[in-house]
């Protein structure tokens, strides 16, 4: 039990204190002869708070080091994509550009890594006229598509597939435009397949995402649609069981 005598007493200052905590407190914060005593003959600070003197080594920071990102290399554009963005880079219409090699009068054949699983067409219409709307559009070429499909089925039995339409937007408050596309769900065609009906849903479905890209980005609208890609997931034969081809070919007989 303390009797209120001082027991601790500050050397630099007389100061005394009933605590060792806070005469140590004291000299680390309010003693002023102290801290003159120690400008003067050099003291290192850290010796105040009866902290060590010995400067040993320096400390070195802790970094944060980010792996190096894997790189994939684009055999036709000639750049190097990160690998997880390597997929969109094959759907860009940039690569697309450099990858398209001329099949027919309006369709072009785009040069693919997966030549063996993906086969991608381009189709385009060759008619002066530019189209404002999906739909005028869409019947333009669609007997290049019904052509390119039947061919396809012809040497696959079966295909899935999925389309992607592009078209240039403008956006008049900031004077700038920019290509969106819209794509649709996967479908499987084969010999018994209906094209008027799919290509009737399709039109549909292209139609309503270009409307809504529109009225959801407020103020961008449609200038123009310049093409249609076509994305076909091929199965060979030899993945596919006898028993699937024979009604394959029944139907389409």
């Amino acid at each position: 039990m303390s009797s209120g005598l001082a027991y601790f007493v500050c050397r630099h200052c007389q100061r005394a204190f009933t605590r060792l905590d806070n005469l140590k407190r004291h000299q680390k914060t309010a003693c002023v002869e102290n801290r003159a005593t120690a400008s003067s003959s050099g003291v290192d600070k850290r010796a105040l708070s009866g902290g060590s003197t010995d400067s040993g080594p320096a400390k070195t920071p802790k970094l944060c080091v980010t792996a190096p990102e894997v790189l994939t290399f684009c055999e036709i554009c000639r750049i190097s994509v990160p690998r997880r963005s390597y997929v969109g880079h094959l759907r860009s219409k940039a690569h697309n550009d450099k990858a398209c090699g001329r099949r027919d009068d309006g369709v072009s054949i785009v040069q693919s890594a997966f030549q063996c699983r993906l086969a991608t067409y381009r189709v385009e219409s060759t008619s002066q006229d530019v189209h404002v709307h999906v739909e005028t559009f869409l019947n333009d070429i669609k007997n290049k598509v019904f052509t390119l499909l039947k061919e396809e089925v012809e040497k696959h039995v079966a295909i899935k597939v999925n389309f992607e339409l592009y078209g240039l937007y403008y956006l008049a408050t900031q004077d700038l435009s920019d290509i969106k596309s819209h794509n649709t769900k996967n479908e499987i065609f084969t010999h018994s397949t209906i094209l008027e009906d799919i290509y009737h849903d399709l039109i549909v479905t292209l139609d309503r995402k270009a409307a809504e890209f529109q009225e959801r980005e407020s103020g961008k609208f449609l200038i123009f649609v310049f093409c249609l890609s076509t994305y076909l997931y091929l199965f060979p034969c030899c993945r596919l069981d006898v028993g699937t081809i024979s009604f394959f070919r029944s139907s389409y007989q």
